[in-house]
Order: structure tokens, then C-alpha cells, then sequence
């Protein structure tokens, strides 16, 4: 079954289109509601104050002992009013402009209205707003009762005309809205085809990477969004390469160095087989079977190493007290020197650390060390293990290059492979620490531990 392909930019326009959409309906029926809100309480108000008028008038009249009956009869209605509903936008106007009144004695004489549709006589029982079906037609009506006048005045609005009002305003409202949201959609659509142009940009870099893995990814034309992730992807690459770099140098300089002893060998047996001289025989079996120890302890340091490399588990470090792990230390070696009691916390492993002691008291006892003396410095930042041997040093020329994976001091006929100080430094670095060398006065040599300083929490 072929599995679709998802795309960014596909799922991030479908997200804005509709939460634009979504919010521009919210938006729509929420002006839509409030705008209704105010628009019929305006309509009814102007029903009120064209009946109060009305009211106010007649009582005019009565004030002026004018008899109101004889006063209507002799007023003709007026022609009836049509609403221009093609024209909607004047229908307002229309509606409040023009609307219809009539006035009715208590007994039912219609005595006027301002319409020549038939005359219809109001229902007595509704007073106020209501809605009454006049001439087949509905209408909203206000209608006040005035005793002490006689008379009962309606003042009405055809409900048609109301619900036209109603009906344009949400015709308004969605075109505008769909108006933005088109304009919205194309903005959107064009921004986003610029952001992926910026994207594909960054994989032709990429490509561009594949013919040249040496060269760095530049960050000129990329958005300040993705530049972080080429810096790490530039960083990493780099890595990828100084740990290839390293494995070559590896494999060569572990060819090479397991190279000699097997030459050596092969020399040695040689000469066993065609010598008839018995001494000499039993000296190249000899030399040959040195060559082998000398072999095995290069390969196990090798795996010693190998081991040490990609084992960096960070989750085994820890703010400790290293005073008790110095204690045992010094316990099992028998030429360390060591007077430290107090508390000292760094961020260290304690089995990281013992190896780490253990190469380099091996390594001095081998160079001809009795005696080891370990001092316990703090600064700010570190804590500093410095171990000083009363062996016959390095000389300073060589200084720089100790922990140099198979490195060898010349002149000295000291057998070794050259990988334990390296895997000293392989450890260390792993605990987030440093390790280097300096000559001790008036001989020896000194080897600094430092660790990272941590207050205990």
C-alpha cells in the first residue's frame, strides 16, 4: 500500500484557511447578532415616538376644545406609501420616515390613518408591541389606549421591510468577509510559496554539501530561522569528519604499530629454522616469544581503547566527594603518597577515576618511579590532582606530545605500546576534565588531573 506523502506547507495552509474561516463565521454572526441587538430596538423606538407625537397632538386639539372626530373625517388619507425594495440600502430611512399611523376611537371608528390601504381595526387586546396580520400582510405595532381622549393610536412597520433589513446586513457582512478572505488566502498562499523558496534554497546547499563535504554551509541567504540549524548541522558534519579522520588515523597508526613486533617475529623465526647453532635457536624462539607479549598487551590495549572511545554516558557523572575514592586509591598502590582528609567535590565518576590513576602509576612505575605524591588544589572552577613521580622525567622536548595516541619517549628501553596515557586522556575528557603534563624540579614528572568544581547542593 502506497503511503501518502505529507506536505508542510499543505497542512499549514489548511490550518490558517480554516481557523481564517472559522473565525471570520465567528466574527460574522457575532456582528450580526449585536447589530440586530441594536437595529430592532431603534425600529421600535421610532414606533414610540411617532405615536407619542400623534398623542401629544391630540391632546392639542382637546386643549383647544376642538371636537377630533370632525377634525380627522375632514383629512383625507394620504397615498399609499411603496418601499422601494430593490434599494436597500435606503430601506431605513424608508421604514422610520414612513410610518403608518392610525388613529381609532375606543368604539372602533377608524378616524385616520396616513395609507389608503383598507381600513383594519386594531386588535383591542394587544397593547404595546405586537405583531398583527393587517390586509394579509404582517406587521410590528405600537399601540397606546387613551381613555379620557377616546381614542386608541397605532403606529406600524411592515415585519417584510424589518426582515429585508436583516437579510442585507448579513449580505454585507459575509461579502466583506469573503472579500478578505480571498485577499487573505492569496497573501498567505504567496508569502508561504516565498518561505519554501527560502527551504528549497537550503537544499540546494545541501546538495551542494554532497560534492563538497569540506566546505561549510553558508548562511547568507538563509531565513535567521533555519541558520541555527545549518550552524548544527555544519557543526555536526564537522564532527562526523574529525571522528573519521580519527578512526583512519587509528586503523594506520594500529597497523603500524602491531606491524613491527610481527616483522620481528616473522625475523626471529626464520632464523630458528635455518640455525643449527641450538643457543641461537632457543634465543630467536625467545626473542619471538617476546615479540608475541609485546603484541598481546598492544592488542589489549587496543581494545582497552576502542572500549573507551564511544562510551561517553554522561549519565554516570556526579557531583562526589573524590577524598574517599583518592583513599582507595592510594590503598592499592603502595607508592602514592597522599595526605588529603577534607571534603573536595568535583563532577567525576569513581571508576573513571581510578583507571585513570591506575594508568598513570603503572606508567611511572614502569619508567623506574618508587615513590608517587598526589596534592590537592581549588581554584574557582577546578579542582587539580597533581601527581609527581621521583622518576627520571621527560625531557621538555617531549613534554607536549605525551598522551599522543602511540607515542613513545625515545632513548629510553622502556617496552610499551603508547596508547595508556592516550586512553588516560580518552577518560578524562569524558568526566568533562583535562589532563596534562609538566616536568617536575629536580626530577620526575608531574601529571595534572583537573576536574570540574561543583559546590555540594
Amino acid at each position: 500500500m502506497r503511503v501518502k506523502q505529507r506536505s508542510i506547507r499543505d497542512f499549514i495552509l489548511r490550518s490558517i484557511f480554516i481557523s481564517a474561516l472559522l473565525a471570520g463565521i465567528v466574527t460574522v454572526l457575532t456582528s450580526y447578532y449585536l447589530n440586530l441587538k441594536d437595529l430592532r430596538p431603534y425600529l421600535d423606538s421610532h414606533l414610540i415616538i411617532e405615536n407619542q407625537t400623534v398623542t401629544d397632538n391630540i391632546k392639542l386639539l382637546r386643549e383647544q376644545k376642538k371636537n377630533i372626530s370632525e377634525y380627522f373625517q375632514n383629512r383625507a388619507p394620504q397615498a399609499s406609501f411603496e418601499y422601494d425594495y430593490t434599494n436597500n440600502s435606503d430601506l431605513v430611512h424608508q421604514l422610520i420616515g414612513n410610518t403608518h399611523i392610525q388613529i381609532q376611537t375606543m368604539n372602533g371608528e377608524i378616524l385616520f390613518q396616513n395609507h389608503s390601504h383598507q381600513p383594519t381595526r386594531v386588535d383591542k387586546e394587544k397593547k404595546g408591541f405586537s405583531y398583527q396580520e393587517i390586509n394579509n400582510e404582517l406587521y410590528r405595532v405600537y399601540t397606546t389606549y387613551h381613555p379620557s381622549l377616546d381614542v386608541i393610536i397605532s403606529s406600524m412597520q411592515p415585519h417584510k421591510v424589518r426582515q429585508m433589513l436583516e437579510s442585507s446586513m448579513v449580505i454585507k457582512f459575509v461579502s466583506i468577509f469573503l472579500i478578505i478572505y480571498v485577499i487573505l488566502s492569496i497573501t498567505i498562499s504567496i508569502v508561504l510559496k516565498r518561505a519554501f523558496l527560502l527551504i528549497e534554497t537550503a537544499y540546494e546547499l545541501l546538495d551542494q554539501k554532497k560534492s563538497d563535504p569540506q566546505s561549510d554551509i553558508t548562511k547568507k541567504d538563509l531565513p535567521i530561522e533555519l541558520q541555527p540549524f545549518f550552524e548544527s548541522l555544519n557543526s555536526l558534519i564537522s564532527q562526523l569528519d574529525q571522528s573519521l579522520q580519527r578512526e583512519k588515523r587509528f586503523a594506520y597508526d594500529a597497523a603500524h604499530e602491531l606491524k613491527t613486533p610481527l616483522a620481528a617475529l616473522q625475523t626471529h623465526l626464520q632464523i630458528a629454522k635455518i640455525t643449527k647453532d641450538e643457543g641461537k635457536r632457543q634465543e630467536s624462539l625467545n626473542k619471538a616469544t617476546l615479540c608475541i607479549k609485546r603484541s598481546c598487551h598492544t592488542i589489549d590495549q587496543l581494545m582497552a581503547l576502542i572500549r573507551t572511545l564511544p562510551n561517553k554516558n554522561k549519565s554516570s557523572m556526579q557531583v562526589i566527594n573524590i577524598t574517599p575514592t583518592l583513599a582507595d586509591i592510594q590503598s592499592q598502590n603502595p607508592i602514592i603518597n597522599l595526605n588529603q582528609t577534607s571534603p573536595v567535590f568535583a563532577l567525576a565518576d569513581p571508576d573513571s577515576l581510578s583507571m585513570i590513576f591506575k594508568i598513570i602509576t603503572e606508567n611511572a612505575i614502569k619508567f623506574g618511579a618508587t615513590s608517587m605524591d598526589i596534592h590537592v588544589s581549588e581554584s574557582k572552577k577546578y579542582v587539580t590532582l597533581s601527581c609527581i613521580d621521583n622518576g627520571p622525567g621527560v625531557p621538555k622536548a617531549h613534554i607536549n606530545r605525551l598522551g599522543e595516541r602511540f607515542f613513545r619517549v625515545y632513548g629510553t628501553n622502556v617496552d610499551g605500546s603508547g596508547i595508556g596515557l592516550n586512553i588516560a586522556m580518552e577518560i578524562i575528557s569524558q568526566i568533562q576534565g583535562a589532563l596534562y603534563f609538566s616536568q617536575n624540579t629536580p626530577q620526575g614528572l608531574c601529571v595534572h588531573i583537573c576536574l570540574k568544581k561543583q559546590s555540594k547542593n
